[in-house]
């Protein structure tokens, strides 16, 4: 005969049984939701490019094909345009992390250590304004999206679907 025990609060649910202790925790089920999420549109798309790296190069073709080589990394560091721009980026983003801990670090040291109210909140407007900068920098890649010229309308007319621009903007 099972009997159940356990406390709501925590979420834990045991089975007693002669011989047989079963525990499980029913927050478990709250996780399960993002975590197949992440799984479906992150892991599982990184790996399938990861798999599709050890293709070899055919052009228009996107698939997993079972023959697996090292040809295209080997183009890649052979490659002056492909190697240069990977150069490129990394010094980029090591300049563009430097930068950051340089301001950021004694901005922070000073917002936190304020002690007047007024000063702490101009500080916390400066820092968020700069962080609109986003939304700057999204709504100019709309406008070259949707634009008279813009992508959207250029395949439309390409296609022949439209006969003019539409206005998207």
């Amino acid at each position: 005969m099972a009997v159940r025990t356990g406390s709501a609060a925590a979420g834990t649910v045991r089975w007693r049984q002669p011989g047989v202790a079963v525990t499980f925790n029913r927050l478990w089920f709250l996780v399960l939701p993002a975590f197949a999420i992440f799984l479906l549109f992150f892991v599982i798309p990184v790996l399938a490019l990861l798999a599709i790296a050890f293709n070899p190069a055919k052009s228009g073709v996107v698939r997993f094909q079972p023959t697996l080589t090292l040809a295209n990394f080997a183009r890649w560091s052979s490659t002056s345009l492909y190697y240069n721009a990977a150069i490129t980026s990394i010094t980029l983003a090591v300049v563009v992390v430097v930068v950051t801990l340089i301001l950021a670090y004694p901005l922070a040291y000073l917002v936190a250590k304020t002690k007047n109210p007024r000063r702490t909140s101009v500080y916390m407007i400066v820092i968020l304004i700069a962080m609109q900068l986003d939304l700057v920098v999204r709504m100019y890649g709309l406008m070259v999206l949707m634009g008279d010229n813009g992508l959207i309308n250029a395949s439309l007319l390409q296609w022949h679907v439209i006969g003019q621009p539409l206005p998207l903007m």
